[in-house]
């Protein structure tokens, strides 16, 4: 078997695991939808190398360029909740 990187990405449960985490003091941008919707715009953010955020849930980044860019790549991609941002 080959050596190789292996990277995971968050899940529901992560989510569920961190609901009753504060806010950051700072502004940050959440994502929409439901929870399988919000797990995939994380997912999406991690695959183009954008760190995320989880506060009471919701996954979120901390810049108005970084979402942009994730909900760029799930329109774009038709990705499951990409209606939100339309």
């Amino acid at each position: 078997m080959a050596a190789g990187t292996m990277t995971t990405s968050r899940t529901i449960v992560d989510l569920l695991r961190e609901a009753n985490s504060p806010a950051p003091e700072e502004k940050v941008f959440y994502f929409k939808g439901d929870l399988c919707q919000m797990t995939k715009a994380a997912n999406v953010a991690e695959t183009l190398g954008i760190s995320t955020g989880v506060a009471g849930g919701i996954p979120y980044v901390k810049s108005k360029e970084d979402f942009d860019k994730v909900t760029a790549y799930m329109k774009l991609n038709k990705v499951d909740g990409y209606w939100h941002y339309e």
